[in-house]
């Protein structure tokens, strides 16, 4: 799943959210308590398939990831014997640089020489570094140019711990005032009540009330 799909699917989440808690809030046959039951179980609902997206986009993320940084870096599936051993040994070469001055000037020698492996183990150490201005020479000089900017559009790190912070939440949502007091009562970031009313049908009166029958769940 790509992002722009993750926010897209998150919009109709939220959207059908609102309706819903609209229809439950504009019910007259259920009591307050009954509508805080049934707008806490749709939000709590809502909250579960949010998280399932989220997942998803997290585990197709990472797969993206793999795929590309394979290709980009890798030595391919086909490979002969000799060429997996230099790749190891430029690997671990490559692991002791860290400064990016220094990989940068292996990378330029790498690429003058025709050293296939080298190049590749430096710029795979540069991407791990944040040395994005590195992995770009790279790409270039094997005309992965393409294969780069999805890599670099891929977010990693702290941008997909924001990215999904942001994006696979319900976010702010209009409720009457006695049921958002009741769900969130210390607001809309504190979701214990929310979970309890969601699990808690409310009891029924001992008495019938007067008036129009109100629905108790």
């Amino acid at each position: 799943m790509q992002l722009n799909e993750a926010i897209t699917q998150m919009a109709e989440l939220r959207k059908a959210l609102q309706n819903d808690i609209n229809t439950i809030c504009e019910n007259t046959r259920y009591s307050t308590a009954g509508q805080v039951h049934e707008v806490a179980k749709a939000i709590a609902a809502a909250n579960q398939e949010a998280v399932e997206l989220r997942d998803v986009f997290i585990a197709g993320n990472d797969t993206a990831q793999r795929q590309l940084s394979r290709k980009l870096f890798g030595i391919g599936p086909a490979a002969n014997p000799s060429t997996v051993i230099a790749y190891r040994d430029a690997t671990d070469r490559a692991t002791q640089i860290t400064d990016p001055g220094q990989l940068a000037s292996a990378l330029t020698r790498a690429i003058d020489m025709g050293d296939t492996s080298m190049a590749s183990a430096i710029a795979a150490r540069a991407q791990t570094l944040g040395a994005n201005d590195i992995v770009a020479t790279y790409a270039t000089s094997t005309g992965q140019t393409d294969t780069y900017n999805e890599l670099q559009a891929i977010p990693t790190g702290r941008n997909i711990n924001t990215a999904t912070a942001v994006v696979f939440s319900v976010g702010s949502l209009s409720l009457p005032p006695d049921v958002a007091q009741e769900i969130y009562p210390s607001g809309m970031g504190d979701t214990r009540q929310l979970e309890k009313l969601a699990a808690t049908p409310p009891e029924a009166p001992t008495k019938p009330s007067s008036g129009p029958t109100r629905a108790y769940i």
